[in-house]
């Protein structure tokens, strides 16, 4: 039940420096014919770009390849070292992370690891995670028959070359796993070029494949979601329901990570005999906590649950988790994108203001002027915004202070 059927006549592009990828790809029932130069590939087809392979060849093809996505071509590229590949022609700027979690300094100083475990599915309905669950992608299987009389560790980390965007703007990208520290790490992603994409993998899959199912597994799903022509390919998450931010399922994976500026908000709950002892405090970042900082780990009275989103960027987080912001940027910025049916013609934003003061916060749709709201201390506001021309996709940006909390979207 784990094998997908191979339906249709699937013809693979591989382009590989390595006969193991398309030993694998036989193995499972797929035509291969192996490429040197991307002109070899069929307008529309699928080029599978084996682990590793990425090398001054295809780095002279960039153009080439461009050109092949634009027109709608597909793009299947599997973990490479960050030292070959070079795809400062796409989109979204990519910086290979080259640290690991397996270093014993304490307090790293990278923030994000190439290698990572317990991958977060940001789009657990997509279908490169059809019949897959969260719990297949905690830690997979030493396929280096690993003992202890030998040097190093097993191979257990389902990532081991992921990669950050060194921009927040990922108007072309769709994030579908990551990992890491503030889900700073993509594990995959889909970057959207023309009419074309490429699905841009860390996942260490080629050497379990044969022997874990759901390497296979994955492995056949990305290939049928990148060569079936009747696949839909959404760069947005689609919303037609209400949106309960700090709700994961309520989200479905509009934020990803640290790349959005929207923060999940923290709240304490305190049992009502202690709240005269701990009384909720916000801090000028926006954090609110009971009596003083801390005590999530050693005073199980004190409960912290997701109760919405704030704005936050520009910001950093330090080696010991903490946000770190510039204190002459006064207010916080955010966004997110979404695809949503085109009858829509309202959006509301609930905010809420959490502190003693007078808060301020804006937000517009696409390119429309930014609308300033006042907040009153302690209270809520349900904002009403016109979507103009609406086509069926949207990008929100709110600005404020960072005590702002954006609690419920919804759309009508």
């Amino acid at each position: 039940e784990w094998k997908n059927p191979i339906e249709g006549n699937h013809t693979l592009y591989v382009y590989d420096n390595s006969e193991k990828l398309v030993s694998i790809l036989h193995n499972k029932g797929y035509k291969t014919v192996t490429v040197t130069e991307i002109d070899k590939v069929s307008s529309g087809g699928l080029l599978v770009i084996g682990e590793n392979a990425w090398d001054e060849n295809l780095n002279i093809q960039r153009e080439k390849l461009k050109r092949f996505m634009e027109e709608g071509g597909r793009i299947l590229c599997m973990k490479q070292k960050q030292t070959n590949i070079n795809i400062d022609w796409m989109p979204v700027s990519i910086k290979m992370m080259t640290k690991t979690n397996n270093d014993p300094a304490h307090r790293p100083f990278s923030f994000t690891t190439k290698d990572g475990m317990n991958i977060n599915l940001e789009r657990p309905s997509h279908p490169v995670f059809k019949n897959l669950h969260w719990n297949n992608f905690k830690l997979w299987s030493d396929y280096t028959d690993f003992d202890e009389s030998k040097s190093g560790f097993p191979e257990i980390y389902p990532v081991t070359q992921g990669f950050e965007f060194n921009a927040g703007d990922l108007q072309q990208v769709a994030v579908l796993a990551n990992y890491s520290r503030g889900l700073s790490g993509i594990a995959l992603c889909e970057i959207f070029v023309g009419k074309g994409s490429l699905l841009l993998s860390g996942f260490d899959m080629i050497g379990r494949c044969g022997k874990d199912p759901v390497s296979d597994k994955f492995l056949d799903n990305m290939i049928d979601y990148m060569s079936n022509k009747n696949q839909e390919h959404s760069l947005y998450v689609y919303i037609e329901d209400t949106i309960v931010w700090g709700d994961f399922a309520s989200e479905k994976g509009l934020l990803t990570g640290v790349y959005s500026g929207l923060i999940l908000n923290t709240f304490p709950i305190i049992p009502e005999q202690y709240k005269k002892q701990y009384p909720l405090k916000v801090d000028k970042k926006g954090f609110q906590y009971a009596g003083s900082y801390g005590g999530w780990n050693d005073k199980p009275a004190r409960q912290y649950v997701p109760k919405g989103r704030r704005p936050m960027a520009p910001y950093s987080i330090n080696s010991m988790g903490g946000f770190d912001v510039d204190e002459k940027v006064k207010e916080g910025e955010g966004h997110f994108y979404a695809a949503i049916p085109k009858s829509k013609k309202q959006m509301y934003t609930l905010f809420e203001n959490p502190s003693k003061e007078i808060l301020e916060v804006s937000l517009s749709i696409n390119d429309m002027k930014p609308e300033r709201y006042f907040i009153d201390p302690g209270k809520q506001l349900n904002v009403k915004t016109n979507i103009l021309n609406n086509e069926g996709t949207i990008k929100v940006q709110f600005k404020g202070d960072r005590r702002i909390v954006i609690l419920q979207t919804s759309f009508k």
